[in-house]
């Protein structure tokens, strides 16, 4: 049987039920009128000049009372941790949308730049591709020593320019005219 229907058969719970109701023999939790302190007359009618009768409070024992305060302890206490938690998670939650727009606007960031960098190996590779194809169209080393064999063997140097050649057909051709001008006379 659970404690809230036990009986009391013991002497001393008579005395503390006594010294809690005011009346002996009465249920724990109801009071007897000398203990509300309310007016009886001598043939038991109560008089209450004016004042309202509160209506009797139903009795609770006092392990019950104990276990629904230990119950709204307990309740509030789970609502604290709720509303704690509840502001924890408000709070992660505020962190990772600002950390998701971060993250966001920097990956937005690092694409332009990645498409920035692809734009400049593309041309780079064009430039080279330009290099390559105009040094196919040049002499080689071999060519060019070759080259090099030839104006050794002629002597461009010692070539004459075509001022030079000029000069030298009109003295030439002066010097003929002379000498036959002087055989002619």
């Amino acid at each position: 049987m659970s404690a809230l229907f036990k009986k009391t058969s013991k002497k001393g719970d008579s005395a503390k039920e006594t010294a809690r109701t005011g009346t002996p023999g009465a249920p724990p939790g109801v009071a007897s009128a000398a203990a509300k302190k309310e007016p009886v007359t001598e043939k038991g009618l109560k008089l209450s000049f004016g004042l309202k009768k509160k209506a009797p409070e139903p009795a609770v024992p006092m392990e019950l009372q104990e276990k629904m305060n230990n119950m709204d302890r307990r309740i509030r206490i789970l609502e604290d941790r709720y509303n704690n938690l509840r502001r924890e998670m408000q709070f992660a939650d505020t962190t990772i949308i600002r950390n998701k727009q971060g993250l966001t606007q920097e990956a937005k960031a690092l694409d332009s730049e990645v498409e920035d960098l692809q734009k400049t190996i593309h041309e780079m590779n064009d430039k080279v591709e330009e290099i390559m194809k105009e040094l196919q169209t040049c002499a080689k080393l071999n060519d060019l020593k070759v080259l090099e064999k030839y104006v050794d063997l002629w002597q461009p140097v010692q070539f004459v320019t075509r001022e030079q050649a000029l000069r030298f057909i009109q003295e030439k051709l002066e010097k003929k005219t002379k000498t036959n001008y002087k055989q002619d006379l």
